[in-house]
């Protein structure tokens, strides 16, 4: 079973039908470029054990399952081209948090949010941003030579 980004949707974090994985089995997948080891802050603060993982288009979140050892749901899919601003806190600088959305013009137009606890915070978002990099990289050469073969 392959990681298609193309399927990426935001999962509700509330929702019901969360699809449930075997985590060694994602870990090894060969669309998973990196996976790191975290704690999601969720919207009541709580924190959760997760995983971030990384694949060329997609960023992942799996929530461990405590009482199901190996095994994690899928909280949510997200492009990576959908990440437009990550910060962290100067005083804490494993909290990250990424803001989602798109760009209009000037303007970055936000509309979600998630804020993580991650171990290695600075490899885990040198790897994201690296990954967004190639995306946009990416489509400027696309655009660019759809542009230049239309003379």
């Amino acid at each position: 079973m392959s990681l298609n980004c193309l399927s990426c949707a935001v999962l509700d974090d509330e929702d019901d039908e969360k699809e449930v994985v075997n985590l060694e089995l994602w870990f090894s997948k060969p669309d998973v470029k990196y996976n790191f080891k975290c704690q999601q802050i969720r919207e009541s603060n709580e924190l959760a054990a997760s995983h971030l993982l990384v694949t060329d288009s997609c960023m992942y979140v799996l929530r461990d399952m405590p009482k199901q050892k190996g095994m994690a749901m899928v909280v949510s899919r997200r492009p990576l081209k959908g990440i437009v601003k990550i910060t962290s806190k100067k005083k804490l600088p494993e909290l990250i948090t990424f803001k989602y959305g798109r760009h209009e013009g000037e303007d970055i137009i936000v509309n979600d949010t998630e804020r993580f606890i991650i171990e290695k915070a600075g490899d885990a978002v040198k790897v994201i941003k690296q990954q967004v990099v190639k995306i946009i990289d990416a489509e400027e050469q696309s655009q660019g030579s759809t542009a230049s073969g239309q003379d």
